[in-house]
């Protein structure tokens, strides 16, 4: 709700120039895990606790409510830096916490009356099939060309919005 709220009070200027810097950071976060990893547990003493994994995952929320475009990358590169467990696993833990995500920014979209709701029709359809598709074969690439694959879309994405930024 924070980041929906973010949108409707910041402009468009600050959303222009915001956007491509996060994603980099999430690319960044997901080609350095291991290393981030590593560097996490040493400083915990190899006690890995998911405890403190509120923080990033709260601020990608907020990034989440702000900009819903790869909020997937910006979560899962999260997700695997502060929570021990599968690729597979993160990535159906990411997919719930998008829908938390999208539905309490839409909660507070509707609330203020700022619903485009052909946009929305067509965002909804797509996200459905799109998660639906993207955790099917998600299940079945192996982890480490998943994690190559959403590298190559983030700097995708981020290229496109570091473009739009310059013109």
């Amino acid at each position: 709700m924070v980041g929906a709220l973010l949108l409707l009070w910041t402009g468009e200027k600050a959303f222009d120039i915001l956007v491509p810097f996060l994603l980099l950071f999430a690319v960044a976060l997901l080609a350095f895990q291991n290393q981030l990893q590593a560097f996490t547990m040493a400083r915990k003493h190899g006690a890995h606790s998911e405890t403190w994994s509120i923080v990033p995952v709260g601020i990608a929320a907020i990034y989440g409510g702000y900009f819903g475009a790869a909020l997937g990358v910006i979560l899962l590169a999260v997700l695997v830096v502060v929570v021990d467990d599968s690729l597979i696993r993160l990535n159906a833990l990411k997919q719930l916490i998008s829908l938390a995500v999208n539905v309490s920014a839409a909660v507070v979209f509707l609330f203020l009356g700022r619903i485009d709701w052909t946009i929305t029709l067509v965002m909804a359809i797509a996200a459905l099939v799109g998660g639906a598709i993207g955790g099917a074969i998600a299940s079945r690439v192996p982890a480490k060309l998943l994690r190559w694959i959403v590298i190559v879309a983030g700097l995708g994405m981020s290229a496109v919005y570091f473009a739009r930024l310059f013109n």
